[in-house]
């Protein structure tokens, strides 16, 4: 069996074997190669995603990217409302969204807007400058929310919601995904670990980003960094899932950082829209994260390396 060079990700590479150029079916296309966009060993011809040419990944323009990143969340969302495969999952993703949702507006009603109240009212008071006067602490409750509320969802509906994200892969793909011997339980704690580490991530972001919300420049730059966050917090179900640590994660994080802002601020705006925000919003999330994955440029990772040592 011959395997293609994982670390090869432009289809346009002269150097690269027939089989992986894509265009006319040849027997070379028959090939069982290691794909750069989902890492398993496949036939070239019999996946979906490839559909006879091993794609590109890896991170292009900012701007496109961005836009790129923002679209994989919609199309998640057009998934679970329209792909019958879903049928039968999405209901218990929906009713425990809806409560976890419910649980963070009574906190930003109850602890999180009054914090910021007092907050901005205790700076005053010690630091008179025209920047408190102007702050709106409704504004920064909304990005505090921004920030915090994604990872909240991932960790809580994780149990809902990654069953999704494989069923979103495997529609993908047109062929189920490998399986990884330690298990969803261990996949789970993986999550749990990246969780609590873009968590204390965000709170030393918060501890400068917040005073600065509610004004025209530091308004923008908290949303976007707070769509970052978010879109690392959808990768980590898929990356989780491939068995990778934090520091890979974290790489491919800021290799494709435009693309995770996309994405981000897909989830971002969903949850604006009323009715859709507690029901849909969280589930559009983990099967969009599905696409996300299969964007990225895995190289530096272990699933690149696993591809590396089969081609010996």
């Amino acid at each position: 069996m011959q395997l293609s060079n994982p670390h090869a990700s432009n289809p346009d590479d002269s150097s690269r074997k027939p089989s992986e150029m894509g265009g006319e079916t040849s027997p070379r296309t028959l090939e069982r190669v290691r794909c750069v966009a989902c890492t398993h060993v496949r036939l070239v011809d019999a996946c979906r995603y490839c559909n006879g040419r091993i794609p590109r990944v890896g991170p292009t323009l900012p701007p496109l990217d961005l836009l790129r990143g923002f679209r994989y969340y919609w199309r998640g969302v057009f998934a679970v409302i329209n792909d019958k495969d879903f049928l039968g999952r999405i209901l218990p993703s929906i009713l425990l969204s809806a409560l976890v949702f419910a649980g963070l507006l009574y906190a930003a009603i109850t602890w999180v807007h009054p914090g910021v109240v007092a907050g901005y009212a205790a700076l005053q008071s010690r630091y008179p400058i025209a920047l408190w006067e102007d702050a709106t602490p409704a504004i920064t409750t909304i990005v505090a929310m921004f920030l915090l509320a994604p990872v909240i969802v991932t960790v809580f509906l994780f149990p809902v919601l990654d069953p999704l994200a494989r069923i979103a892969e495997r529609v993908r793909l047109g062929h189920r995904a490998e399986e990884h011997p330690r298990g969803p339980v261990a996949d789970f704690w993986d999550s749990m670990d990246t969780a609590a580490r873009i968590l204390g991530m965000q709170v030393v972001a918060s501890l400068v980003l917040l005073p600065f919300s509610s004004t025209t420049f530091g308004a923008p730059i908290a949303l976007l960094i707070a769509a970052f966050f978010a879109g690392f917090a959808w990768l980590d179900y898929p990356a989780s899932r491939y068995e990778l640590d934090f520091g890979e994660k974290l790489r491919l994080a800021l290799r494709h950082w435009a693309l995770l802002i996309g994405f981000g601020l897909g989830f971002l705006s969903g949850m604006l829209i009323p009715f859709f925000n507690p029901c849909l919003v969280a589930p559009a999330g983990a099967a969009g994260s599905a696409e996300l994955w299969l964007r990225l440029d895995k190289r530096g990772t272990r699933r690149a390396a696993a591809g590396a040592s089969s081609d010996g």
